[in-house]
């Protein structure tokens, strides 16, 4: 079984998080935060 990878991405503009397990994506999210 391949392993569960998940990446969290914080800037100043949005947070984005990526979960991956192998080559697949498996989520993807984009939220934008407030000004």
């Amino acid at each position: 079984m391949a392993k569960k990878i998940v990446t969290l991405y914080v800037d100043d503009t949005s947070i984005r998080l990526l979960v991956t397990q192998g080559n697949r994506v498996r989520k993807w999210a984009d939220v934008p935060l407030e000004p």
